[in-house]
């Protein structure tokens, strides 16, 4: 049985996640019009579905839409949640672009909103079952982008969970994966997760709420949620929207806590960190960063933490979701 509809979407790209087992065929119509007995700088998008047969463990469809922000930011514009049926249906969401067309720090034009538009697939319980990103997506007043058809798969995109206490560098939990883009998200032990974030000492120094600086030597401890990917096969790396460029010696003193990305002979890996070192697991799994990386060809990706031999002091991990592109 099939989801089925047709897509249209103004100035997006589809960005499918790994699929597997039963799939379904999922597409959006997205028009951006501009209400004409308003001011120019109000418009509406539309979203509409063409829904057939739905698989059997799907029940709903939720749609979320969030516009970008110069600053960097991204802030929710639009959520909707659609029942899915065994009939066909049709189904419309009205999205009104005028609280992110009165941002006057959003990015776009006068009448043009970025942003990005999350469709996610349900089953009876409301969990997850797998998602798609289409972005950077421009609304813009009167302009229409066809794009191709959606396709979401029934069963969930790859979770891979890093024990702190079994996988290093030299022992990484591993995925095999092919060519192509994916994006790395970190995911606590209520979206899922195994882990909120990893303590790599015995105890916690750190008292303030929004973290400590990590030093080296060692003068605070802390919780952390950095996380390293592994393979020769890693052509390019994305961190909150920055593209890092390879480096062919390993960084050294505090350098190794922050974002970089080694390529040497001898070994390609990237690592992400923010420098902190949190007093709880939730206050850095809540500051935690994903990333996006790319495979040359297809590919055995290992996923660890950085840390020194022996392990067994270490408490936690880190849950990684891993979503591919298209």
């Amino acid at each position: 049985m099939q989801l089925v509809a047709r897509a249209r979407l103004c100035g997006a790209r589809p960005v499918p996640t790994m699929r597997a087992g039963l799939c379904c065929v999922l597409g959006v119509l997205v028009v951006a019009c501009v209400e004409r007995a308003t001011a120019p700088a109000r418009a509406t998008a539309y979203i509409g579905f063409q829904i057939g047969p739905a698989p059997t463990a799907a029940a709903a469809v939720d749609v979320n839409v969030t516009y970008r922000r110069e600053s960097g930011t991204n802030l929710p514009l639009s959520s909707t949640r659609f029942a899915l049926a065994a009939s066909q249906q049709d189904a419309v969401v009205t999205i009104n672009l005028t609280i992110c067309l009165d941002d006057r720090d959003h990015a776009g034009g006068r009448t043009e909103c970025k942003g990005d538009l999350t469709i996610a697939l349900l089953d009876t319980a409301g969990a997850e079952l797998d998602r798609q990103v289409l972005g950077p997506l421009s609304l813009r007043a009167g302009a229409v982008t066809r794009i191709p058809a959606l396709t979401l798969s029934a069963t969930p995109s790859a979770l891979v969970h890093v024990n702190a206490r079994a996988n290093d560098l030299l022992s990484p939990a591993q995925i095999t994966l092919e060519a192509g883009t994916y994006d790395v998200s970190v995911r606590g032990t209520a979206q899922g997760g195994l882990y909120d974030a990893w303590l790599p000492w015995s105890g916690v120094s750190c008292g303030q709420s929004g973290g400590c600086p990590q030093t080296a030597p060692t003068t605070v401890t802390g919780w952390k949620n950095s996380y390293d990917a592994i393979s020769p096969d890693i052509v390019s790396v994305v961190v909150d929207g920055v593209e890092l460029t390879p480096v062919s010696d390993a960084p050294t003193g505090t350098a190794v806590f922050r974002d970089h990305f080694l390529s040497s002979p001898t070994v390609t890996r990237y690592h992400v960190d923010d420098l902190i070192v949190y007093p709880t697991a939730l206050a850095a799994l809540n500051a935690a960063r994903g990333s996006t990386f790319t495979l040359g060809r297809a590919s055995t990706v290992g996923f660890g933490i950085a840390d020194i031999r022996p392990l067994f002091d270490n408490r936690g991990g880190v849950s990684l979701r891993i979503d591919r592109r298209q």
